[in-house]
């Protein structure tokens, strides 16, 4: 059993130019929700559909 690794949003940078990143991120920005979050995202995205 592993435990979480938490960073400060501080501490996070991409790689890149400008706004453009040479490398591509995951969905999200790279950014885990927690289940709560996730569930209140697709409910509200199947509401709106």
């Amino acid at each position: 059993m592993s435990l979480p690794r938490l960073t400060r949003l501080g501490n996070v940078f991409t790689l890149g130019k400008g706004t453009k990143p040479w490398v591509s991120l995951p969905k999200g920005k790279g950014i885990k929700l927690t289940i709560i979050e996730e569930a209140r995202k697709r409910l509200s995205a199947q509401q709106a559909a």
